[in-house]
């Protein structure tokens, strides 16, 4: 009696780890989705400060240009970054 009790048990068991294993995958999906919503965020966030200190740092250098004799160049980085870098020029390209 008690080996067929278990025997019907046993289906009734696995029915449940699936089911618990759908619950967690389920989960796991939604904090991922969350995460990546979380990392886009961060992203623009990061992206928005760098922008707002580009800006004040390029205002920064023309105001210092407009008071010196030196020449402001906005240069592309040669190592392929996406920003630039902000140099003195000694010499312009004869056009």
């Amino acid at each position: 009696m008690q080996s067929m009790l278990m025997h019907c048990l046993k289906p009734n068991a696995r029915v449940a780890a699936m089911e618990d294993r759908e619950y967690q995958m389920d989960r796991l999906d939604f904090v991922r989705n969350q995460l990546n919503l979380l990392i886009e965020e961060i992203k623009k966030k990061i992206k928005a400060i760098s922008e707002d200190v580009e800006s004040k740092v390029v205002r920064s250098m023309v105001d210092l240009w407009g008071r010196t004799e030196g020449k402001l160049a906005w240069c592309k980085a040669s190592s392929g970054a996406p920003w630039g870098s902000l140099r003195w020029r000694t010499s312009w390209p004869v056009i």
